[in-house]
């Protein structure tokens, strides 16, 4: 019998499964001390998956993925960039899903929706607002509605400030993480670059004040001099080209843009306002909207109050001039333009300022206003506790009303483009398809402008006849501006279908008064090739005329009627085509209903 011992076998702990565990419990904790930011995460993202599947999109959308598919790389960071006034990231990362195939709506809403999704989840997750705000604002309309349905890329644009925010009070031991987000935010969007321009010399201006030395730090100088570099390239990049049309040609007729000092004016008193509390306008371009004083008076005391309350906070924590000096670079960079769904982006700042302010020291009963505490203990002294608790319970939940407003303005317009087009790109696309209309020569009418205008004035977008049409003999021709139908549709299509495209885009082009004459020649051309089987225009005498057409030979037929919605409220649209009778009769089998033509005539 052998005396040897045997060996014991030594049992080693399993490693991989005490750190599943210890994920899991992490996980866990987690959950469990963030759910109610999950909760909001989720519903999130399933209300704006849910009504971008029924989201048709429209002009802005299909004028970025058509320059992302379309343009060549050189051209679409090069050329476009001083045309559409904005650096080319958005092109670049629509390029992506579009120059691969990727079907139009699916490619350019799943980007959408992961800047999106990246912008709350960051307000959520990652900066200190007050609990009652990460609930509200995901769901306002600017957030959820404007900027996490439709396509734009104003969502990556506050994500960008919001990383600005969350890193802000680290800059001076950390700077590269403030760096790279203004670096972010510069490419994001012209008014990014003015943001961060103001945000950057806000920040050397302090700690200039304090360490008296621009070189002290050197990662910070390394990295604020690689911002200046690449801002300073951005806005080489953007400057518009000679030629370039800038501003909304408004076919409604308008004579005269506002003055700079209004447009400034509105960017203080009434923009604020108009992000969360009130509705006084409807989308469009500022530069062209007077505002009577009876409209103004509401949207400008919501705006003081929103200063007063602003102010206050950022003056306990002395951010006072972050806010107000960078707030007046963007009211100076509004000038040059400014529409309504741009009000999301000064939501988004606001945003970002209070997540500075709370991550120096959250938000408490001591940013209330010295005279409002005076107020509430007097109060408090010939009413007693419990009565003035009822009445600090009515102005809470009179608070949150007002809060919840804008969230209504998200249902209301959700629900309509649900319900109705939004747009007719699809509509339009699939009346093609279904009857198989590629074959065919398309037409769109272009645009017409007096030459006196033009004489009295370069910038003739700026002074035009009532209607934006010319009704004399005396007019300027034009042609590289014509109407958005197939532009919205065209990105269902490999190519555009439009035959007297400039140039054979498939977007707009926005170049306008390089030879202004030349419309002539492009209209002869046009003329020698016929009468087409679709002309997509509204109704001028001179669209059917100069071109040698009858309108006899035409049908007018309605392909779709959208309801476009703004906040609580919509308009109302109609994509009409004429269709040559032969085309309507012998392709299109549907009955003549007799239409009261603009011109006065009816076909029978």
């Amino acid at each position: 019998m052998s005396n040897t011992a045997e060996t014991p076998t030594i049992i080693q702990p399993d490693v991989s499964a005490n750190r599943v565990t210890n994920l899991r419990k992490r996980l866990f904790t987690w959950f469990a001390e963030q759910r109610l930011h999950c909760i909001v995460f989720i519903a999130y993202v399933t209300v704006t998956v849910t009504v971008s599947c029924f989201h048709e999109p429209w002009f802005d959308e299909a004028q970025a993925w058509l320059i992302a598919r379309d343009c060549s790389w050189k051209e679409l960071l090069t050329v476009r960039t001083h045309y559409e006034g904005h650096p080319p990231l958005w092109w670049m990362l629509l390029a992506i899903p579009a120059k691969l195939g990727m079907p139009y709506e699916i490619g350019l809403k799943s980007l959408n929706l992961m800047c999106a999704a990246l912008m709350i989840w960051l307000l959520e997750f990652k900066t200190k607002l007050p609990e009652l705000l990460k609930v509200i604002l995901p769901f306002s309309y600017f957030l959820c509605y404007q900027y996490g349905v439709t396509s734009r890329p104003y969502a990556l644009m506050i994500a960008a400030m919001l990383l600005i925010a969350i890193n802000w009070n680290n800059r001076n031991t950390k700077p590269w993480p403030v760096i790279l987000s203004m670096m972010l935010l510069c490419a994001t969007s012209s008014y990014g670059l003015a943001i961060a321009g103001m945000l950057a010399l806000n920040w050397t201006i302090q700690f200039l004040c304090g360490e008296r030395s621009l070189i002290k730090n050197k990662q910070r100088f390394a990295g604020l001099v690689l911002l200046l570099v690449f801002a300073i390239i951005l806005l080489l990049n953007v400057l518009p080209a000679p030629g370039t049309y800038h501003g909304d040609f408004d076919i409604h007729g308008t004579a005269t843009t506002s003055p700079a000092w209004v447009s400034v004016f509105n960017t203080w008193l009434v923009m604020p306002s108009e992000t969360l509390f009130t509705s006084t306008l409807s989308d469009g371009n500022m530069q062209f909207i007077a505002l009577t004083p009876s409209e103004l008076f509401m949207p400008c005391v919501m705006s003081c109050l929103m200063w007063c309350f602003l102010i206050q906070i950022c003056l306990r924590r002395k951010t006072a001039s972050l806010l107000l000096t960078t707030y007046l670079g963007i009211s100076v960079a509004f000038t040059a333009h400014l529409s309504m769904h741009h009000a999301g982006i000064i939501l988004g700042f606001f945003i970002a300022i209070l997540a500075i302010d709370c991550d120096i020291e959250k938000i408490n009963s001591n940013d209330w206003p010295q005279w409002i505490r005076n107020l509430n203990n007097r109060v408090m002294t010939l009413l007693g506790p419990k009565k003035t608790e009822r009445y600090l319970r009515f102005f809470k939940i009179l608070g949150l009303i007002f809060m919840l407003v804008s969230v209504y303005w998200t249902a209301s317009a959700s629900i309509c483009d649900i319900r109705y087009d939004y747009s007719s790109s699809r509509a339009v696309a699939s009346f093609i398809k279904t009857n198989h209309l590629e074959q065919y020569r398309w037409m769109a009418g272009w645009t017409r402008v007096s030459k006196n205008d033009t004489a009295s004035n370069p910038e003739i977008n700026k002074i035009i006849d009532k209607g934006g049409y010319c009704g004399g003999t005396d007019c300027i021709d034009y042609t590289s501006w014509y109407g958005s139908t197939l532009i919205d549709s065209a990105p269902y299509f490999d190519h555009t279908l439009l035959a007297n495209a400039y140039k054979g885009r498939s977007y707009s082009s926005w170049e306008w008064c390089v030879d202004p004459y030349a419309g002539k020649k492009d209209i002869e051309t046009w003329k020698s090739w016929g009468e087409p089987e679709f002309y997509d225009t509204l109704y001028q005498p001179f669209f059917f005329s100069d071109l040698g057409y009858d309108r006899n030979h035409y049908t007018k037929i309605k392909i779709a009627e959208t309801k476009t919605p703004w906040k609580s409220t919509w308009s109302e649209g109609a994509c009409e085509i004429y269709v040559r009778n032969d085309i309507y009769e012998n392709v299109l089998h549907s009955p003549d209903p007799g239409i009261d033509w603009p011109d006065g005539a009816t076909r029978r």
